[in-house]
């Protein structure tokens, strides 16, 4: 009869985690639609790469437009606050991890919306922010939405961060990320085995994609990586520099908010300022718009002057702080592998610099978006899993995952907390 009852547990669990991933997925690409609808419709473009919108916008729009972002999402938040007044006493109403930690999975509907709401404001206006947060907290919510109706309380944490995993494959069709996101930022509260359903929820929601979009790797390289010892050796030395740079990089976006705080203005003129940040410093460099996806994809395919990167990289960074400072709702992951992806870059001019024959650029790329990426987020197989399932190349895997763990290392020795317990 034991045995009965775990098979049949097993295979509700199982069922339960499809249906949440297949769900979760539905509810990614309802949002990333809305998403390209209202680019197309704002900016009158086929285009949905951000960058080169804001190429084609005179001097003055591509100052403004984050600033009206920055203001409709101050005012979708400060509305909010009015109608749900409750939102604001329930503690992790809208934040997943949180939840997920502490708080029995519990999401408010309200303020989760409304929070979705608001980041599609300043991701469709170019704020630095990723458009990947909201879709996982959409898909975080459908899942507690789901479990609240068809599954008893014990078990919502875990429905949630299914949720979570679906909606980190969906965003990035890298469905092996999305389980080992469970595994290694809740390893508090699911060991390995029990976050299985993590896995089949990431795995249907990836179905789902591939079958509504190209599921293909978000990041195509022109060229195939070989790598030699030379790629191995800066890989080596990027995890040690990335090491220290990780948790430099998370006191930088503690010190912008600190910041943002001090100046005493409320919320919607914060975000206001930090839009006006944003859109000043994308009249050097239009790449500062949007989450980095556009820049990665140059700068993984084409060897770029150390000059450029490294305007790019000093402009994006202050952007990045600027839109997390002033509390503008949105993802941290996508601009991260940015940061990672440009001191990659640095690595391969230096190369070049020194005489060195051309070099594999996609390896040195790939090399710093895993080793930063681990060094913020402490989760050293996720990063390297990720890399690998965004270019559709698992050839450098080990390196990558050595180079990770190094970086995870010495970021943990300078700094206990990741991105994730801030």
């Amino acid at each position: 009869m034991a045995t009965r009852h775990t098979y049949r547990t097993f295979a509700r669990r199982a069922a339960t985690a499809a249906g949440i991933g297949i769900a979760a997925a539905l509810a990614v690409l309802a949002y990333h639609t809305l998403l390209t609808a209202l680019e197309h419709r704002l900016f009158n473009t086929t285009s949905s790469h951000l960058v080169f919108i804001a190429s084609s916008l005179s001097p003055l729009f591509r100052l403004l437009v984050p600033v009206l972002g920055g203001i409709a999402a101050g005012a979708l938040l400060w509305g909010g606050g009015k109608l749900f007044p409750q939102a604001s006493r329930q503690p992790f109403s809208n934040d997943y991890l949180d939840a997920v930690r502490y708080g029995n999975g519990r999401l408010l509907l309200s303020s989760s919306l409304v929070t979705v709401g608001a980041s599609l404001c300043v991701v469709v206006t170019g704020n630095s922010v990723g458009r990947e947060g909201a879709m996982i907290l959409l898909a975080a919510l459908t899942a507690h939405l789901l479990a609240r109706k068809f599954t008893p309380e014990r078990e919502w944490a875990l429905w949630t961060a299914c949720g979570a995993a679906a909606g980190m494959s969906c965003a990035y069709h890298a469905p092996f990320m999305g389980y080992f996101f469970v595994v290694e930022v809740f390893m508090g509260i699911f060991a390995p085995l029990a976050a299985w359903p993590a896995g089949v929820a990431a795995a249907a929601a990836f179905a789902v994609t591939c079958l509504a979009q190209d599921g293909g790797p978000q990041y195509a390289l022109a060229a195939p990586v070989s790598a030699s010892i030379t790629e191995y050796a800066v890989i080596a030395a990027l995890s040690v520099a990335a090491g220290l740079l990780g948790p430099a990089y998370l006191a930088a976006l503690e010190w912008a908010k600190t910041l943002f705080k001090r100046t005493g203005l409320p919320r919607l003129p914060r975000l206001a300022l930090g839009g006006a940040i944003v859109g000043a410093l994308s009249l050097a460099y239009p790449n500062v718009w949007g989450n980095g996806y556009s820049t990665i994809t140059e700068i993984l395919n084409a060897h770029k002057g150390m000059g450029f990167i490294a305007g790019i990289l000093l402009c994006k960074g202050i952007a990045i702080c600027a839109a997390s400072g002033s509390g503008a709702p949105g993802g941290i992951f996508t601009p991260t592998l940015f940061i990672g992806a440009a001191l990659g870059a640095l690595a391969d001019g230096a190369l070049i610099a020194c005489g060195a024959a051309a070099p594999c650029l996609p390896a040195l790329v790939l090399g710093g978006m895993v080793t930063v990426l681990s060094a913020v987020t402490h989760a050293p197989i996720m990063a390297a899993v990720i890399a690998c399932e965004l270019t559709g190349n698992f050839s450098l895997f080990l390196p990558l995952l050595a180079g990770s763990l190094v970086a995870t290392a010495i970021s943990r020795r300078i700094r206990k907390r990741s991105i994730y317990d801030d």
